[in-house]
């Protein structure tokens, strides 16, 4: 749906550790997975794919039982749009660490993304439930936005707003309520929601939108009028 996007998914980096005693041929194919598996993450943050992909095969090959590798080389595939091998990647990961936390929510985004609607809530819900995970209200946003793809508006208003609770100044859950109150035509709900935003955060070119289609409805031409100045003032 136009306007709605789901945040990117994660990319972690693996972390190299360290050993104590004497080395052996396993500790050193341990530690050299980790490093190629940092190795992968960077490259593709720098848009480097190939490389990036060749670095998590050697990482696999050194440790098949690592699950940040799992994790990165699932996330290449689904760029590659190798929708069966990020399959089995994810839930390889997902299966030798279930407490990881960041897989769950990058499989999720992949799940919603396909059309696996009641999949990947069920995954952004598990997410958003652990205490420990610091973006609960990325996971719940994404979870909003990906019931809202589905028509299930309700549901998604829902998740908003337990984002909301979580981050209570989130100029992103603000704009997702303002957009959803705009797909209801409950043009009360997106002025106020819109007017919170921007208290918060720099209007964007969809907050101004949303701003200008609520005055327009509400019959407030003057404030319509400056809201279709500034939009062509700052988002020419």
């Amino acid at each position: 749906m136009k306007g709605l996007a789901l945040l990117a998914p994660l990319w972690l980096v693996a972390c190299v550790t360290s050993t104590t005693g004497a080395p052996n041929a396993e500790t050193n194919l341990d530690e050299a997975a980790r490093t190629n598996t940092s190795l992968a993450v960077e490259y593709a943050r720098n848009g480097n794919m190939e490389l990036a992909m060749e670095k998590v095969l050697r990482a696999l090959s050194q440790d098949d039982r690592y699950a940040p590798a799992h994790s990165t080389i699932a996330l290449l595939y689904a760029q590659r749009g190798d929708e069966a091998e990020a399959i089995k990647h994810y839930r390889r990961a997902i299966s030798l660490d279930s407490s990881d936390l960041f897989t769950r929510n990058n499989f999720a985004i992949f799940q919603c993304e396909r059309g696996r609607t009641e999949d990947a809530l069920e995954m952004f819900e598990s997410v958003a439930r652990d205490k420990g995970y610091k973006a609960r209200d990325e996971a719940l946003l994404n979870a909003g936005v990906c019931a809202n793809r589905a028509e299930l508006l309700d549901q998604a208003e829902r998740y908003f707003r337990e984002a909301l609770l979580l981050k209570p100044e989130s100029p992103e859950a603000l704009l997702q309520l303002a957009a959803l109150a705009a797909k209801k035509q409950d043009w009360l709900r997106v002025r106020a929601f819109v007017q919170r935003r921007n208290q918060v955060a720099k209007p964007s070119a969809q907050s101004l939108n949303l701003a200008l289609r609520a005055e327009h409805a509400l019959g407030d031409s003057l404030e319509a009028e400056r809201l279709r100045r500034q939009l062509q003032r700052d988002f020419p």
